[in-house]
């Protein structure tokens, strides 16, 4: 619910290659960009990651270079915030077993 883009590698193969310039972030219905950045290693998995600059530290600092939203979705209590739409008010462990 935090992602705020989709990231490559820029020396491989890239969805924006394909012409993709957004997803949709299927929980929300938002739209989050694709990006390019070097952190992304293409030998692991997919070669695409997601970005969730407001709960991971190596994301926090690919989302500072990229511009990217901080999307907080829990709570200093830990409930899902406004941002997590649907899911806003739950407990973060209810909501993990919906997701």
């Amino acid at each position: 619910m935090g992602d705020t883009a989709v990231s490559g590698q820029p020396r491989g193969w890239t969805l924006s290659d394909a012409g993709w310039k957004k997803f949709i972030l299927p929980v929300l219905g938002r739209e989050i960009p694709i990006i390019a950045d070097s952190y992304v290693d293409i030998e692991f998995g997919t070669g695409a990651l997601k970005i969730t600059p407001a709960h991971d530290f190596n994301d926090f600092e690919i989302g500072l270079k990229h511009h990217l939203e901080q999307v907080k979705v829990i709570d200093e209590a830990g409930r899902m915030s406004d941002k997590a739409g649907p899911y806003r008010g739950l407990d973060r462990s209810s909501a993990g077993q919906d997701c």
